[in-house]
């Protein structure tokens, strides 16, 4: 338990159970109205370099995205083409063979 007279001694360590930790209280009662309009300017100004970072990776990796999605799209229109081209070319082939196997008795 931390000790009454350091409470009220002013220290600014109280000893407790596990060593020496700080006294709790409000920053504004602990530091002072400019001490605690510090720390949230302070705080401001690392949520805002945060945010700024947070911004830029979430750029990159959507840049990133876009890219790989744009040449998996062209990947997958070569493909569809290469097929289709298959296709056509083996359905003109049955064509072709049917005609061939229709038409023998007429020549």
């Amino acid at each position: 338990m931390a000790s009454s007279s350091a409470a009220r001694s002013g220290a600014p360590y109280e000893r407790g159970m596990c060593g020496y930790s700080a006294r709790t209280g409000t920053p504004a009662r602990t530091a002072g109205d400019a001490g605690s309009d510090g720390l949230v300017m302070m705080f401001a100004e690392a949520n805002r370099i945060a945010m700024e970072h947070l911004d830029r990776k979430i750029d990159e990796v959507e840049a990133r995205f876009d890219q790989r999605l744009n040449q998996r799209i062209a990947d997958l229109k070569f493909d569809l083409l290469k097929w289709n081209f298959l296709f056509w070319v083996t359905q003109l082939a049955a064509i072709v063979g049917i005609l061939n196997v229709m038409l023998r008795d007429i020549r």
